[in-house]
């Protein structure tokens, strides 16, 4: 029986441009496992080093994500006698997505599909909230379980396929479903995987794709430079609240685009229950002044009803004030705003620090204050993750300098470094998170710590690697 490691072999499920996928099972704990072979170029015996420890690196972050809508990573190893890399994932025992709508006499139901669409947006928007981008949101790379679960597959490995190997024959990736950034070699963050999930909801939802062409080169020109029709020309059944998800998830400009996967998993979620997108309606103005002809009535409508409501026989006209009530309630008004800015000035200026005083509000929590981070780092390569309440605020790849008096072992001297940056904050209480991973020294640590911020003050974060251990502390 063929073996992967101490895994296995039981069948091939298929095989692609970036290697084989195997059924296999492993002895250990009798379980059922997908193997995934990786491609390594041809090159030479660095190239294709540095190739191996990129893609540990990147499985090994991608290995962190636990979420229902994504296939979990268990491992991943290398075969002793072809030195090919695999990585061993969750078996799910379902269809591709693409398999699956290829299967079927027609489109899957409205509902299934606005179903699976917001499972894999709550899936995506997990992911990127842990810093990891997928990068070939398509598809092939989404499997649906037998009772209509959406499950995310090969993460860890897209970046690989797109950013750090080319293959000689073969054309990596599927330019009808990345985003123009993509296709235009710019820096890409989780709305890029956004983009791609509204080629496929389009696809979904009016049975066509939304960029197509006979060509890679025409597909990539249209998805660069190119809207696709409203979904409502090309299905009249569907509404026009779905023209205005799908046109939002496909908009050319990021920033345009849904920022998180959860507000577009809302905005699905709306749609497959019948009501309007919530972004939508929180976009829209509910309600305007109208004015009488004669000036005599005044009355809060909302817009959409305004005209009809005037126009109701029923409603009752509301009594003029008297000119002199109106400037009475005016001045009163007046004054009692001015009082509470005077105060919320005082307040502000006696107590810079965002103290309570015991009525239930703080008045300064929310204005600026500063969050540094320092420490010395013994590695001559690493990449460091901050978050701050959940929110990734920063990663970078740190580079050490060689120290040969200083050793990490008896025979080999610590690659050491700095960091030193700062981050804004807002004043209040914040958890900050901190993980720094070193594949080439088996380095790994993850930790946590709260922190109280004041207005306008810095407060300053020690990293400390003693021992090869990650230990965080507030500066006194």
């Amino acid at each position: 029986m063929q073996k992967l490691g101490r895994y296995e072999i039981l069948a091939e499920l298929g095989r692609g441009a970036m290697g084989a996928v195997f059924r296999a099972r492993d002895p250990r704990i009798d379980r059922t496992v997908a193997i995934k072979t990786i491609a390594i170029p041809s090159a030479d015996a660095k190239v294709t080093e540095d190739y191996k420890q990129r893609f540990f690196r990147e499985a090994r972050a991608a290995g962190r994500l636990s979420h229902p809508g994504i296939v979990t990573i268990f491992d991943v190893g290398e075969d002793q006698d072809t030195q090919t890399p695999f990585i061993v994932m969750e078996y799910v025992d379902g269809q591709v997505l693409n398999e699956l709508v290829d299967a079927g006499p027609a489109r899957l139901p409205l509902q299934s599909s606005l179903h699976l669409l917001e499972q894999i947006a709550q899936a995506l928007d997990y992911a990127h909230r842990q810093g990891i981008v997928h990068r070939d949101i398509k598809p092939a790379n989404i499997i649906v379980t037998s009772d209509g679960r959406a499950k995310i597959a090969d993460f860890g490995i897209a970046k690989l396929s797109f950013t750090e190997v080319t293959l000689p024959g073969q054309v990596l990736g599927t330019p009808a479903y990345m985003s123009p950034e993509q296709i235009n070699g710019k820096p890409i963050d989780g709305r890029s995987d956004l983009f791609s999930l509204g080629v496929i909801a389009y696809w979904l939802l009016t049975g066509e794709k939304p960029f197509s062409g006979e060509s890679i080169t025409e597909i990539s020109l249209q998805v660069a430079t190119k809207d696709p029709k409203p979904a409502t020309a090309v299905d009249p059944s569907l509404s026009l609240d779905v023209d205005y998800v799908l046109n939002r998830a496909l908009a050319k400009d990021p920033g345009k685009r849904y920022q998180r996967g959860k507000d577009m998993a809302i905005d699905l979620h709306e749609l497959s229950t019948g009501r309007r997108p919530r972004s939508l309606v929180s976009e829209e103005p509910t309600a305007r002044l109208e004015v009488a002809p004669d000036a005599a009535t005044v009355a809060i409508m909302p817009q959409a009803t305004s005209s009809a409501a005037a126009a109701s026989p029923t409603m009752s006209p509301v009594r003029p004030t008297p000119p002199v009530q109106h400037k009475r309630k005016r001045a009163a008004i007046f004054y009692i705003v001015a009082a509470v800015l005077v105060l919320a000035a005082a307040v502000a200026f006696a107590n810079p620090f965002g103290f309570d005083f015991g009525f239930g509000f703080g008045f300064n929590r929310g204005l600026p204050a500063d969050l540094q981070i320092v420490g010395q780092y013994p590695f001559h390569s690493a990449e460091v993750y901050i978050w701050v309440d959940d929110d990734l605020r920063y990663h970078d790849q740190l580079r050490g300098t060689i120290h040969p008096h200083a050793r990490l072992h008896e025979t080999a001297a610590i690659n050491g470094g700095a960091i030193a940056l700062t981050l804004p904050v807002r004043a209040g209480t914040h958890t900050v998170r901190v993980r720094v991973d070193a594949p080439g020294e088996a380095y790994d640590r993850d930790t946590s710590i709260p922190g109280n911020f004041t207005a306008y003050s810095q407060k300053t974060l020690l990293l400390d690697f003693k021992s090869k251990n990650l230990s965080l502390s507030w500066e006194p």
